[in-house]
């Protein structure tokens, strides 16, 4: 018994409020973690998020912020934690918590702190590579736009297949066991090691009731994100001949222009992955020099 609680203690993640009178709070261990870059002269922290093309322009033309459900991700792995964070014989819980936690339902949207400027397993992630964007936020800024809602960001801690498959809830004395909420993320922050490429952060939201049971996924509404994004990657392409280039290329040019439209002050750049004749891994769009 004694054992399991250290181990869980050590892991548990404290969380901080951004500013007074804002909902949203911030895992310490991640905080530090975040990788910084030079953006307009100023310094700034930087998470990613790869995403399906079309559902980012729904997202920001509309103004949500989506977040699914753990059930979605079709991981069975992804709530093995929870799965036993509600059973009492773990450690010392009072039943009256045990019985929220049940009624508590959390949603995430899934993002990374991996600086690297292209990974090919991360492009395809999401299906059909062409159609996938990476979108780079200000953290700070990302975190302000989102202050309205109750959110908690928690940064994923990958363990080893075994611990995984027979997990202890991690847990903290010192904190008030009432506060499930950050207990019920901070058991939602754990991933087998084969994925620590990813360096993943979870930004999570909390539902209570059982309408929230079965959905699988919800959207924190009226949340305007274009202004903490600072620059979109085009996915990289691959052609087999000179007429898919062209059409291909097309196609990469109405992205840019609609991109332009809804987020104007972010930097529109595309992934070199596949091309030969780029030094860089990715250079910035310039429509005028694209030959057809």
């Amino acid at each position: 018994m004694s054992n399991k609680k250290q181990t869980g203690e050590t892991d548990f993640q404290r969380f901080y409020r951004i500013r007074e009178g804002a909902s949203v709070f911030v895992s310490e261990q991640l905080i530090n973690e975040l990788p910084q870059k030079e953006v307009n002269n100023v310094t700034i922290k930087f998470v990613q998020k790869y995403l399906p093309f079309d559902r980012f322009v729904d997202s920001i033309v509309n103004k949500y912020f989506y977040l699914s459900a753990p059930s979605a991700w079709g991981d069975p792995f992804e709530t093995k934690y929870l799965d036993v964070l509600g059973n009492p014989q773990m450690y010392r819980i009072p039943q009256e918590s045990v019985a929220e936690l049940k009624d508590m339902h959390i949603f995430c949207t899934c993002m990374t702190f991996n600086d690297s400027d292209n990974e090919e397993a991360s492009w395809k992630s999401y299906g059909d590579t062409d159609e996938v964007v990476r979108v780079s936020y200000d953290f700070d800024k990302l975190c302000e736009a989102l202050s309205v809602e109750s959110i908690y960001v928690g940064k994923i801690v990958y363990k080893p297949r075994n611990i995984i498959l027979n997990p202890t809830p991690v847990f903290n004395s010192n904190t008030d066991i009432k506060d499930n909420a950050v207990l019920l993320v901070n058991n939602l922050c754990y991933k087998q090691d084969a994925y620590e490429y990813e360096k993943e952060l979870r930004f999570c939201k909390i539902k209570r009731g059982d309408e929230f049971k079965e959905i699988k996924g919800c959207k924190a509404l009226d949340i305007d994100l274009s202004s903490a994004i600072f620059q979109i990657t085009l996915p990289p392409i691959k052609f087999l001949n000179d007429e898919e280039k062209k059409v291909k290329l097309l196609e990469q040019m109405k992205k840019y222009s609609l991109l332009k439209q809804i987020c104007p002050q972010a930097k529109i750049f595309i992934s070199n992955l596949y091309d030969s004749s780029k030094e860089s891994m990715i250079t910035e769009y310039d429509i005028n020099t694209i030959e057809l």
